[in-house]
C-alpha cells in the first residue's frame, strides 16, 4: 500500500489505521488471512512486486506491471483532481497545457490520457505532503492525485481545503490488489477474489477518510511525532 498518510499512518491504532490498511483488515477478515505491513517508496513497490519481494499491494491498478502480477478486484475507487491555484482556468483537459509544471507521485498511474501526455511538464514527488508543499511555494503550478490524499496533504500544511472542491476533475481511478507472480501468495488469488466481492461496495475511499477525520487521526498536533 502507498507509503504515506491518509492511506498508512505510523502512529496508527484502531481508530486511526490509515485508509488503505483499513480496506486490506476486511479483506483479511473475510478471506481469513493475516496481512504482514511493509511501507515501502511507491516506486519500490514496483520493483517488489516484479522481484517477488513483496507478496500483495494495494494501489492504484497500475499498467507497467501488468506482465508479473496478477489483478484482484476492483477493491475500492477514488475520485483523481488536478489541485490548481486559479482552478476556473481549467474547463476542458487541453487546458492542463496552460500549467508550466504539476507535481505528481513518481511512477504512480492516474488516468490513460494524462500519464501518456508527454507535452505536460511532470515534477516528479515521493508523496502528496511534497507535492503540495512544492504547490504552496510556487515551485509546481498543480498536483495530481486523489481528492483524499491531497486534502490530507493539504489539512496537514493548514492550507485552504475550499480550493479542493474547484479542483479540475481528471477522472476516477480503481484500487486493485497486485499479486506477485514470483510469490507464493498466488495460491491465495482465488480466496482474495472472493473476499473482494463480498466487499459491500467500491467507492468507500472517501468515506473511510471522512471516518478517520472525524476520529482526529489527522490532527497536527497527532501527527508531529510521526
Amino acid at each position: 500500500m502507498p507509503p504515506f498518510p491518509p492511506f498508512a499512518l505510523k502512529n496508527s491504532s484502531i481508530l486511526c489505521q490509515g485508509i488503505s490498511k483499513r480496506i486490506l483488515n476486511l479483506i483479511g477478515h473475510q478471506a481469513n488471512i493475516h496481512f504482514q505491513y511493509k511501507d515501502y517508496p511507491y516506486a519500490r513497490i514496483l520493483h517488489s512486486l516484479t522481484a517477488g519481494s513483496l507478496d500483495v499491494a494495494l494501489i492504484f491498478k497500475n499498467e507497467s506491471v501488468k506482465d508479473v502480477v496478477q489483478y484482484i478486484g476492483p477493491v475500492a475507487r477514488s475520485k483523481v483532481v488536478v489541485l490548481s491555484r486559479h482552478p476556473q482556468q481549467l474547463k476542458q483537459y487541453q487546458d492542463l497545457q496552460k500549467l508550466n509544471a504539476i507535481a505528481v507521485i513518481r511512477k504512480a498511474q492516474f488516468e490513460a490520457k494524462f500519464d501518456r501526455d508527454e507535452g505536460l511538464n511532470k515534477v516528479s514527488v515521493e508523496n502528496y505532503l511534497q507535492g503540495v508543499n512544492m504547490f504552496n511555494a510556487g515551485r509546481v503550478d498543480a498536483v495530481v492525485g486523489s481528492k483524499e490524499g491531497l486534502e490530507y496533504a493539504m489539512l496537514q500544511l493548514d492550507h485552504d481545503t475550499g480550493l479542493l472542491e474547484q479542483a479540475f476533475y481528471l477522472g476516477d481511478k480503481t484500487w486493485w490488489l497486485h499479486v506477485s507472480e514470483q510469490s507464493q501468495a498466488q495460491v491465495l488469488a482465488p480466496v482474495l477474489q472472493q473476499a473482494v466481492e463480498r466487499l459491500p461496495q467500491t467507492d468507500r475511499i472517501y468515506e473511510l477518510f471522512e471516518r478517520e477525520k472525524s476520529n482526529g487521526c489527522y490532527d497536527l498536533a497527532r501527527n508531529k511525532t510521526g
